[in-house]
Parts: structure tokens; sequence; C-alpha cells
């Protein structure tokens, strides 16, 4: 292929990219997602959601686009996602190309750098560990950052190309021509490329730091890349660049400190203030973890979301032989580098991209796989060229297209598999039990999956287990609480809420779970306790008093009562009606209202609502004489339907009511 026809790879690749992610379209929300977009209240104050995404701010104004588009649209934000990998993919095609043609190599690759650059990003793309960069929608941030990291490096390369053409003069003229000082109005138009595409890059660098933190080890990027492949020497490195370098460093350093100063604390679980590893135990962790990724790029099986519980290192014992192998990897590389530069870099390249999570800054999550987004271009490089050189050493180069289709081929396959895993938050969270069967979060979010799916039924040993692992785990206990409620064991649901207020007794939705059940099942006094400690924790909320005043007024402390109903009204004068509402709601559910706990609990809401409201309508008596009628109490469910016709003996809702009425009579339910 000549050098004119590369721009056919462009096609190639965008069709094999959307061909691979085709199922990913229709995949849910999983895992950090709901932290960050779903029902994510600050998404609707674009000020807020910034603060509150703080270090991320291309990440959040995408978010922010992708949630203008619809709430919780997933489909905007994976059309996004495939789009960013996809240019990416086309950026790291650039790279590698115009490297294999920069004046290092001079005509070795001449005829090959389409062929090698296009089989590099073809099985980049493909590689089913890109697949949490791009269908895990949040991780976003990563891929982002991957395509400005590596949009650096492309417009160094034209903007050196733009500076050496200066209307085809060689580089002789040129540096006489900057040596003499003359600079007419040509050169001047000349220089603008080079300047835009300079300009570009630093750009880059922004937009990167704007996107994720591994913008942290640009600069070794660049100087490593420029040296190697664009400079014949550090002088001339500074003598052709001193501008474009004074800038880059600048930006890099202003953001360098303040992610720095942000990781001097604790904050989501990364910093120098993390309880649970120190540094020196993070560092020799990371060790085992880098061969880990290793062999995740060469052989990615056994993917998963999650590896939480992954055991920290605590010793240079229990990092062996770990720790050696991958100090004598270092070591090789920084040999490379000096004597195989080309190959010392994208050795180098691997090391350097895992350098801010995978060194000494603590992270409690030490495995990722979306870390593995740009790194994983070291392996492919390295694999291309290695299979090149031996298909070309054993006479066998015509079989490259042959084995090339059948790796993307298979490449490609697995990614579509693993996409299907996010089919569900039940599918992604079960391959992760699968995988880490230790894993307390897996187990957790596993069962969170199957309370959506309805499958509460199987939720109860997946959470079993995951608190003998973590007792305390309060995602585990509040799921397992769910379970038991939606299955109408509340008095089960009760014991695990109750295990989750005492022990996190500063967390006010914890008390408030535990009351809402323990009115319930009427356990009046507990009740009461939980809803004043609520109050006591968050005075501002209606609930916390309206609730408390159900407890109170079965207990006949009616005066108490009526104080917290007087609260309740200050703060939302509107309580009544959503107090009737889900009252009815509960009656008209059929699985909510087969459970005669949960029936007696809607009559409960009905009545304080009635109590309260000064004008009812014929919705608020035919809640209640639903509840009524829902409990047996046919006589009073009647008198509900009599008041009703009193005060609109015509129109639609009279019709309703004569209908409730003979039902009532006759002593049936109207849901018949």
């Amino acid at each position: 292929m000549s050098d004119s026809r590369w721009p056919k790879a462009i096609p190639l690749l965008i069709l094999c990219g959307l061909c691979a992610y085709a199922n990913c379209y229709s995949k849910s929300f999983a895992f950090d997602d709901d932290a960050w977009i779903v029902d994510t209240p600050s998404l609707d104050s674009p000020r807020e959601y910034f603060l509150a995404m703080d270090g991320r701010p291309l990440l959040a104004a995408t978010n922010l686009v992708a949630h203008r588009l619809g709430r919780n649209n997933a489909l905007a934000h994976h059309v996004l996602n495939v789009l960013i990998h996809l240019a990416a993919t086309l950026t790291l095609y650039g790279v590698v190309r115009r490297a294999l043609l920069s004046q290092r190599f001079g005509e070795r690759f001449a005829g090959r750098a389409p062929h090698l650059a296009c089989a590099v990003a073809l099985l980049w793309m493909l590689h089913p560990l890109q697949v949490q960069c791009v269908t895990y929608i949040i991780q976003r941030g990563e891929s982002m950052a991957g395509l400005f990291y590596l949009f650096i490096l492309y417009a160094m390369q034209r903007a050196d190309e733009a500076a050496r053409a200066r209307v085809g003069r060689t580089q002789e003229e040129i540096d006489y021509a900057d040596s003499d000082g003359s600079r007419g109005a040509h050169l001047i138009n000349i220089r603008w490329p080079a300047v835009g595409w300079y300009t570009l890059s630093v750009l880059s660098l922004i937009l990167g730091f704007g996107s994720k933190e591994i913008m942290a080890t640009a600069p070794g990027a660049v100087i490593l890349f420029d040296r190697i492949f664009l400079a014949g020497s550090i002088r001339e490195m500074i003598r052709r660049r001193w501008a474009f370098y004074l800038a880059f460093l600048l930006v890099w350093g202003g953001f360098t400190v303040w992610h720095l100063i942000r990781g001097s604390g604790s904050q989501g679980g990364i910093g120098f203030g993390v309880e649970a590893v120190t540094p020196r135990q993070y560092a020799l962790t990371e060790s085992g973890v880098m061969l880990y990724y290793l062999r995740l790029c060469l052989w990615p099986r056994g993917l998963v979301i999650d590896y939480q519980g992954w055991p920290f290192v605590k010793t240079i014992g229990e990092a062996t032989p770990e720790i050696w192998i991958t100090l004598g990897l270092l070591a090789l590389t920084a040999i490379l580098l000096f004597w195989r530069p080309a190959l010392g870099f994208v050795c180098a390249w691997f090391f350097l991209i895992l350098l801010p999570t995978s060194s000494v800054l603590p992270i409690v999550d030490a495995v990722f796989e979306h870390r593995l987004y740009l790194s994983l271009a070291s392996v492919v490089v390295l694999v291309v060229f290695l299979g090149d050189w031996f298909l070309r050493i054993v006479a066998l180069g015509r079989l490259r297209p042959v084995l090339l289709t059948a790796v993307a081929i298979a490449l490609g396959i697995l990614t579509f598999a693993r996409n299907e895993e996010y089919r569900s938050r039940a599918d992604v969270w079960q391959s992760a039990v699968e995988r880490m069967p230790n894993s307390v979060r897996a187990r957790a979010n596993f069962a969170q999956g199957l309370i959506i799916d309805n499958r509460n039924d199987e939720v109860i040993p997946i959470l079993d287990r995951a608190l003998e692992l973590a007792p305390l785990d309060t995602t585990s206990l509040q799921n397992q609480g769910c379970a038991y409620e939606m299955l109408g064991d509340y008095r089960t649901a009760a014991e695990y809420y109750g295990r989750l207020a005492n022990a996190y007794p500063s967390e006010v939705r914890y008390w408030r779970l535990y009351g809402a059940v323990l009115l319930v099942i009427r356990e009046w006094e507990k009740a009461d306790a939980a809803y004043k400690k609520a109050a006591e924790l968050s005075d501002n909320e209606a609930e916390h008093h309206y609730a408390r005043a159900v407890a109170l007024l079965k207990l006949g402390r009616d005066a108490e009562a009526d104080t917290e109903l007087g609260k309740a009204s200050a703060i939302s004068a509107s309580w009544p009606e959503l107090v009737l509402g889900m009252a009815r709601n509960v009656i008209l559910e059929e699985r909510l209202r087969a459970i005669p706990d949960a029936r007696q609990s809607a009559l409960n809401w009905a009545q304080l609502g009635m109590r309260v409201i000064k004008d009812p309508e014929p919705i608020h008596f035919d809640s209640l004489g639903l509840c009524y009628a829902a409990t047996g109490d046919f006589a009073k469910a009647a008198e509900q339907s009599h008041m009703a016709l009193l005060i609109a003996p015509k129109g639609p809702w009279a019709a309703v009511h004569r209908d409730r009425l003979r039902y009532y009579d006759q002593k049936r339910v109207p849901w018949e």
C-alpha cells in the first residue's frame, strides 16, 4: 500500500468499531453511573454539578449535555462514548503511522507503515478490555483523557512536519534562515500551521486534565516521544520547541499542583489520607497488579467490572516474586530506552500511563480495567510488530492479513459478548460475583440488580454471604432489608434496617428506613424513637414529623402527635395529599395489598391524611374507603362513599362512588 492510500484505513476502522459495539446502545447504567448520572438531583443545576465533580469539568459537561437530551437517557451516553473511542482509535492510527514514517526510521517502513498502524489501531480498538471505557458509561473520563493524550502527540507530529516543510526547503536551509534572523512575510505565513498545531497540543493537555488526572504523566511521554521520533538531540528539541515546552509545562504544572493539593487528603477513596492502605503497601500491591494487567492484555478472560476485595500486600515477602519481576521489567525498559529507543518508548508507555494509579498514591480500589485504556497500546504494538517480524522471518508474510483478520474477529466477538454482560445491572454484577466470589461490593450490587428485576427471593443467599464477609456493609444491609420488605417479611426487614441504623447512627436515611418498617409492623414505641432520632439529625423534613405522629397517635399521645403534625405542615402543607396517595397506591398494587401488614399500614396513613386535610375531595374519601375495604371493614368503607356523594352528587366521581357502594354493600372489594 502506498502512502497516498492510507486514508482507506479510516472507514475500515470506523466500520469495525461500530460492528463491535453495535450491541452496547441498549445497555443499562451500572455502578458509579448511579452516583453521577442516574437520578442525580445536581444534574439539574449545572453549577452544583460541576462543583460535585471537582477536578473533572469536561466529564461533567458531557454528562450535562447528555442529560439535556433526556433524563437518564442511556442511549445518548452510549453514542457519545462510542464516538470518543472511535476518535481515539483514529488518533492512535495517525500517531503510529507518522512515527513509522519519521526520520528515525528513514525509508524502513515507507511501504508498510499504513498496514502496521492500521493493525495496531484495529486490535487496540476491538480489545475487550476497552469495554469498560465504552459501555460502562461514567468511565468516559478515561477514554476522553486517552483521546486528548494521544492527540497531544499527534499535534506535535503535525507541527513538526509543518515546521520542516517550509515550502519544500531542506532542513539545512531552515536552520540557516533561523540562524541569520531573516524572517520575511512568507516565513510568518509558513510558521502559522506549526503554531496552530502546537496550540492544539497545549489545548489537548487542558482538555485532558478536565477529563481525568492521568494527564499528569503527559510531559514524560511528550519529551520521550519528541526526543526519540522527532528531534535528533535534546538541544534540537529545546531550540526548535522551547516556546511550546514553556507553555506546555506551565499549564501542566498548574494542573498538577492543583491535583496534588486535592490528593493530599482523601477524597472518594483516593489520596494520601486513605486509611485502608499506606503508600508503601499500595506500591507493593501494584507490583502484582501490573503483572495481572499484562495478563489481561494478552489473555482477556475473566474481565470484571469491579475488583473490590483484591488483597493489599503489606510486606515485600508477600509481594515476592511479583515485585522482582516488575522491577526487572522496569530495568529492561530503562535499558531499551538507551539501546533501542523506539522499543524502549513502547515499553515505557505502559508503565508511564499507569504511574498515577499504580505507584504510591493510595486508592481504595487496587485494580480497575479502565486504567489500561492507553497502556494497552504498548502490548498491542509489541504483538503486532513481533508477529510481523516472525512471519517475515519464516517467509509467511502473505499470512499477515489472514492472521490479523482472525485475531480482530476473535477480539470483536469477545467485545460483543462482554457488552452483553451490561444488558442489566443484575447480569453485569452476576459475572462479577462469579469471578470475584469474595467481593462484598459485587454481591451487594448484584442484589440491587436482582431487586430491580423483581427477583427478590434470589437476593437473600447472595447477601447472606456478603454479610458473613462484612457484617456491617451498608449496601448489603440495606439491600437485604429491602429484599425482605419486597417479599412482605417486614419484621425481618426491620432487623436489618435496625442493624444499619444502630451501626451508623449519624445517617438519617437509615433511621428513616427503620422507622418506616416499624410503623408497618406496629412497633409504635420503637417507631417513635426511630423518627425522633431522624428528626434530631434533620429537623426540616416533613416525613420525620408526620410519621412520628402516626406512632404517637397509636400510643394515645394525641397532644404530642398534633404538635408533630403542626411541624410537618409548617415544612410542607401538601404532606396529607402525599400520604393519601401513598396509601392508595399500596391498595391498588396487587403485590402490596396481598400483604396484611401493608394493608394495615396503608389504612394508618390514609387515616392520618384525612385527620389533617381541611377540604377533602371525593378521591380522598375513595382512598380511605379502599383502605377500609382492604382490611375487611366494609361498613366504614361505605361511609366514605356516602360522604363523597354528599359533596359531589353528580359527575364522574359520583358514578365511581355509587359503584363502590354496590361492592361494599355486597362485602366485596372493587378491584376483583
